[in-house]
């Protein structure tokens, strides 16, 4: 007895609308093209991979859902909970305060007012405590 396998999906050798090019041909096609012609390409494309994708979708979901109610589970189940957001980048403390109010953390570059004041040798008189 032979062991059958699963047929194979089927890839279209000539994309459908080449007018029976191959790929490449249809491709290089392409070139002899006007940009308003290829423009007006690209925008039917996003626009069909648009519809296709959100017709993917829908097909998945109902899918997802009829699986987790034959095993009794509910959909929102199957997906990972997400707790609290991403971790925010921690803003410096502020260890100096210039003479008109700016502040600097001591990350980063060094701004103009504490280089005078190092160059000076006044820098702790700007420190934070």
């Amino acid at each position: 007895m032979a062991v059958r396998s699963r047929p194979r999906p089927r890839v279209a050798a000539k994309p459908p609308g080449s007018g029976g090019k191959a790929p490449e041909e249809f491709l290089a096609s392409l070139d002899e093209l006007p940009v308003g012609n290829l423009i007006a390409i690209r925008q039917r494309a996003d626009a069909l991979i648009s519809s296709k994708r959100d017709e993917a979708v829908r097909e998945l979901r109902d899918r997802i859902a009829k699986e987790a109610a034959a095993l009794g589970v509910e959909v929102s189940a199957l997906v990972a909970q997400r707790r609290g957001g991403r971790a925010k980048a921690k803003g410096g403390t502020v260890r100096f305060r210039g003479p008109e109010g700016q502040e600097w953390s001591g990350r980063g570059r060094r701004p103009g007012w504490i280089r005078e004041a190092e160059a000076q040798g006044k820098l702790a008189d700007y420190r934070v405590e």
